[in-house]
């Protein structure tokens, strides 16, 4: 569990700050799905398992409360992160940066501003700690960082932790040469009942801090602010009673009782991603609380070692700021932050620094993750170039943009040339490194990934268990590159149709990737489609649905319900189904597309496969019903409606309207004017018909525009009567042909009345050509055309006109 970092605050403080903490399990033995957690006190955490819960204390303001159980990489990338961030220069550069983000979020807060200034004019790295334990805008924003794990923030305020953590350690080496033993320490804090109640029943369990620590030495400082706390339904006044020994190998804390701000209250702070053990949970009938007794350990921490020594290995060959954006991309899958952080160095960064391609390097990964081919090559190329001139043709680097440029002939399809551009990094690289090589290994497995593309299956295999006995030699037992590289090995199986086989791999994979891989990682949701697609392809579709169902579970309870890989999870169940239950799938899609549509995590390319699911099923119904009932069943009327809407939300406008226009047919056929489903069609048709009329609008002025622009050198008139004739044509073609065809007359008007003049006199002429017919209109849209309009039919003193409205209107209200 984290517990992200909450000073001891006094009630008014609390109120202003409305910090949380929050608790990350390290326990695989945790079973938080039933009423009782049983665990065993004994065990020991062999792997990194962790399970986040967020324990809202003060305020329920902040985020809420996010289960992330057995996230195996929460702790783990927090770790290897961090790592990477004090690897990072300290510079002016790195200081001014987080100034100037503090100052944007406290831009109308003068009071705050002064304070900024003042850090900025004082500031020094001794001052860290004092800084940090005062009611301050550093203390705030970085506690929000970490609370919320957002890494962008953290990496903004790199300076500022690495100071912090550096002054920590010294305090620490202090603390041990003073020989002092065994130090307890204190806590109050409040948590609510549900986290107490999995907190009594977890004692053994790992837990970690997800931020600094605050506790006291001073056992009445603690009980003041329990005694002082706000009382509120569902929460628990609680004691952290904590037993820790300087002598730990991986555990850093220091008393910071002289550094900080906070005077009288023995304050010791524990460094980032601290390990305890939960000892007991038991209610002090002395105090009237409930304590919880835990222990500094290294369990856990030197599980992690390894990781940070395989990271720190990397970071000879490149430098820590482009390996903190790759863990963003590769290793926690966060595409989009991975991008903003590769740009936001290419605007540091001189077009002439030596770093400057690597930047374009990496932001082709970006690009290269997203599927954007051609602009992933276009940045692979400038960086390649950019280090060619630079660095020479043997460089190290040079391997490597020979190899991401041959990863995009490999997916344009282009294998041959692709395979070429492997061979020559592969060489290059092992001239650099004639022994095992992490980069090594990575090239091998793309030669075989091109051989599997060319259906060289046997060849494939071989470079792939090549690369991957390389990683094993060199990395930690469970690792992605390992994961990866034993799925690949299950897709040759799969290929050769060897299913048995196939899903062996596939499973060993996709149990790693749990273990090292952040619970909303993409490479999970693809790799739980492998398995999946394998079991259909057995036949065994049920066993697939159950594998699916316990993954969505597990994803909801960790992620939420609105979380994009929960709607990912529907989707693959929905294609499991496709062409054996049409309306089980539909179900599956249409949840996974509300998600999508309100969740805050969007993925617009599952999005675009579930309306072409959904669209593609109505279809087939629609065929169907075509065949088994008459042309004018409400079914059939159905289903033209729902593939309009899905091609409107598509944007296919054309398509929507034809089909939208033919279900209102239908409906117009049973129903009458009245009838909601009429009335919900037309709102449908609305849309749709508006946004394509506009955007052809524009897209032909926008021509015109351009036009105009070229043909400067012709005469005023000339051009005026040019533009003239072209936007006649425009509106004649646009309206008379599509809007007067799918448009009812009061739409017409309300759309596009007084776009301009040339349209007004188009729609004049089409209403005094044609029966106005208001049926389908309700009195109170009747009312809006009568106020709003009629005077602008009036205008044209056409008293036929008006005679042929007043005869329509007289009908429709008889």
């Amino acid at each position: 569990m984290a517990i992200t970092s909450c000073r001891n605050l006094r009630p008014n403080e609390a109120e202003e700050n409305k910090e949380d903490f929050t608790l990350v399990w390290l326990d695989e033995n945790i079973d938080d799905s039933s009423d009782s957690l049983q665990t065993d006190a004994n065990a020991k955490c062999e792997q990194l398992l962790p399970i986040l819960y967020e324990l809202r204390t003060l305020s329920q303001k902040q985020r809420s409360t996010k289960d992330l159980s057995k996230d195996s990489a929460s702790f783990l990338w927090n770790q290897l992160l961090i790592n990477v961030l004090r690897h990072m220069p300290q510079n002016d550069h790195a200081k001014q940066q987080m100034l100037d983000t503090c100052s944007n979020y406290y831009g109308a807060n003068e009071r705050v501003l002064e304070k900024i200034q003042e850090f900025r004019s004082t500031y020094m790295p001794a001052d860290a700690i004092s800084w940090y334990t005062a009611d301050s805008f550093v203390y705030r924003l970085l506690n929000k960082a970490f609370r919320t794990e957002d890494m962008e923030l953290v990496h903004i305020f790199r300076f500022f932790i690495v100071d912090i953590c550096m002054q920590l350690e010294r305090g620490h080496q202090a603390l041990r040469d003073s020989g002092e033993r065994h130090l307890t320490l204190f806590r109050g804090q409040q948590v609510s009942d549900e986290e107490f109640d999995k907190l009594k029943q977890s004692v053994g369990i790992l837990i970690s801090t997800n931020g600094f620590w605050s506790t006291t030495r001073d056992l009445n400082v603690a009980l003041s602010f329990v005694s002082q706390g706000l009382q509120t339904d569902g929460m628990k006044q609680i004691l952290f009673e904590i037993l820790a020994d300087p002598n730990l190998e991986t555990i850093v804390f220091a008393d910071v009782h002289q550094e900080s701000r906070m005077r009288g209250e023995q304050e010791v702070l524990f460094s980032l991603s601290t390990v305890f053990k939960i000892e007991c949970v038991e209610y002090d009938s002395y105090l009237t609380l409930w304590k919880i007794k835990m222990a500094a350990t290294d369990d856990g921490s030197r599980d992690v070692k390894e990781y940070l020594q395989s990271t720190n290995k990397e970071m000879e060959d490149s430098s820590p700021t482009f390996l903190f954006g790759r863990l963003l991309l590769i290793e926690m899958g966060q595409v989009d932050k991975a991008e903003k952080y590769f740009r936001m160095l290419l605007k540091t960064l001189p077009d002439d620094h030596e770093d400057t391609a690597s930047v374009y390097n990496s932001i082709g990964w970006v690009f290269d993750r997203k599927t954007e081919f051609n602009l992933a090559l276009e940045y692979y190329n400038k960086g390649y170039e950019m280090r060619l001139r630079l660095l020479g043709q043997d460089h190290p680097y040079i391997s490597g943009s020979l190899s991401n440029i041959g990863n995009i002939y490999r997916h344009k399809g282009n294998y041959d040339r692709a395979m070429e551009y492997y061979h020559q990094s592969l060489t290059i690289h092992e001239k650099n490194y004639p022994s095992d090589h992490i980069n090594n290994a990575r090239i091998l497995r793309n030669i075989g990934l091109a051989h599997k593309e060319k259906k060289e299956f046997q060849k494939a295999l071989e470079y792939f268990r090549r690369a991957l006995q390389m990683f094993q030699r060199m990395l930690p037992n469970e690792h992605p590159e390992i994961a990866l590289s034993l799925g690949f090995i299950g897709l040759i199986f799969k290929e050769q149709l060897n299913y048995d086989q196939a899903l062996e791999y596939f499973l060993q994979e996709l149990e790693m990737d749990e273990k090292v891989l952040s619970s909303d990682h993409q490479y999970l949701s693809d790799h739980i489609e492998w398995v999946a697609d394998i079991y259909k392809r057995k036949g065994e579709i049920e066993r697939a649905l159950e594998f699916c169902q316990e993954k969505l579970t597990d994803r909801e309870k960790k992620l939420g319900k609105n979380h994009r890989a929960v709607a990912q999870t529907l989707h693959i169940m929905g294609v499991l189904l496709e062409n054996n239950d049409d309306d089980r799938a539909l179900e599956y899609y249409t949840q996974a597309l509300s998600i999508l549509e309100t969740g805050a995590s969007p993925d617009h390319l599952v999005a675009a496969k579930c309306l072409s699911k959904i669209s593609l099923i109505y279809w087939r119904h629609s065929r169907i019903e075509q065949r088994i009932h008459s042309p004018s069943h409400i079914n059939i009327a159905i289903s033209l409606r729902w593939i309009g809407l899905i091609y409107s939300e598509m944007a296919n406008y054309p398509k929507a309207l034809e089909y939208l226009n033919n279900g209102l047919k239908i409906y117009v056929a049973n129903y009458n004017f009245q009838h909601e489903d009429i009335k919900e069609t037309q709102n449908d048709i609305a849309e749709p018909q508006h946004k394509q009329l506009i955007y052809v609008y524009y897209k032909v002025k926008k021509q015109n525009n351009s036009q105009d622009r070229r043909n400067k050198t012709q005469s005023r008139d000339d051009r005026r009567d040019e533009k003239m004739g072209k936007f006649e044509d425009l509106a004649n073609e646009l309206l008379l042909g599509l809007l007067f065809q799918f448009s009812d007359t009061d739409n017409l008007i309300q759309v596009f009345y007084e776009l301009n003049s040339l349209f007004d006199q188009l729609i004049y002429d089409h209403i005094r050509d044609h029966q106005l017919n208001f049926q389908s209109v309700t009195k109170i849209e009747f009312d809006v055309i009568c106020q709003r309009y009629l005077p602008f039919i009036y205008i044209f003193n056409s008293y036929s006109l008006l005679l042929k409205l007043h005869l329509n209107i007289k009908q429709l209200f008889q």
